[in-house]
C-alpha cells in the first residue's frame, strides 16, 4: 500500500531474505523500503541498512548503491530501469560490501504489484546470498582456462607467461614465476601485477 499518497511514494516489501541458504522471514516492522516514484530516489531501506551497515542518510537518494561493487552498478541500474518501465519482474546479481567490510554476491529478484489502473503499487521480492555458488563457478572457470593455457603451446615459457598473467588478479595482486635452468640458475619467466607501475618496480628488482 502506498505509505503517503501525497508524496507519491511506493513500498518495496522484502518477503524473504535468503542468507547463506537459510530462509529468514522479514521482520514485520522492518520489511519495507520506501522510494519516490518520480525520481526513483530511495528514502529508506531498513533491510539493506542491516546488511551494509549504512545509515538512513547514507542510503537516501541513490546512496544505497555505494555499497554495490562499482563494476556491477551499470548493469543493475539498467535492469532496474527496464523493469520499472515495462512493469515486469526484475532479476539481478551483484556484489555487496557488507557491514563487516567483506563483499559477497547476492541475487535480487522482485516483481511489481499493479493497482486497478495498471500502475505499479509496490514491488515484492527476495534477496539471496549466492556468494558460495558464484565463487565456485569462478574457480571452475579459472582452472579450466589455466589448463587450456598450459596445453595451448609446446613453448613452456610462453605458456607459463600466459598462466602468470591469468593468475592476476584472481589469485593475487602479484604473481611471478621462476624456473631453474640446466646450470641450476633461477630464471624469472614472468612477472604480473595489477598495478603496471608496481610491476615495473618488481621487474627492476629482479
Amino acid at each position: 500500500q502506498p505509505i503517503d499518497q501525497g508524496l507519491n511514494r511506493l513500498v518495496v516489501r522484502v518477503l524473504a531474505v535468503l542468507d547463506r541458504g537459510a530462509l529468514a522471514e522479514a521482520r514485520a516492522a522492518d520489511d519495507v523500503a520506501a522510494y519516490d516514484v518520480a525520481t526513483g530516489h530511495v528514502e529508506d531501506m531498513p533491510e539493506w541498512r542491516a546488511f551494509t551497515g549504512q545509515t538512513v542518510e547514507q542510503v537516501r537518494g541513490q546512496g544505497w548503491a555505494d555499497a554495490v561493487n562499482p563494476a556491477d552498478r551499470p548493469a543493475i541500474a539498467a535492469a532496474g530501469l527496464r523493469a520499472y518501465q515495462t512493469k515486469r519482474p526484475y532479476d539481478g546479481e551483484f556484489r555487496v560490501r557488507l557491514a563487516d567490510g567483506s563483499e559477497r554476491w547476492y541475487r535480487s529478484s522482485a516483481a511489481p504489484v499493479l493497482d486497478e489502473n495498471g500502475e505499479i503499487r509496490e514491488w515484492v521480492g527476495t534477496f539471496t546470498d549466492i556468494d558460495d555458488q558464484r565463487r565456485a563457478e569462478e574457480r571452475k572457470l579459472f582452472l579450466e582456462q589455466a589448463s587450456r593455457l598450459l596445453y595451448a603451446s609446446f613453448d613452456y615459457a610462453a605458456a607459463l607467461r600466459e598462466l602468470t598473467r591469468h593468475c592476476v588478479p584472481f589469485l593475487a595482486d602479484y604473481c611471478s614465476v621462476d624456473t631453474v635452468d640446466d646450470a641450476g640458475q633461477i630464471v624469472r619467466v614472468e612477472t604480473a601485477h595489477v598495478d603496471p607501475a608496481k610491476e615495473r618496480v618488481v621487474r627492476e628488482l629482479w
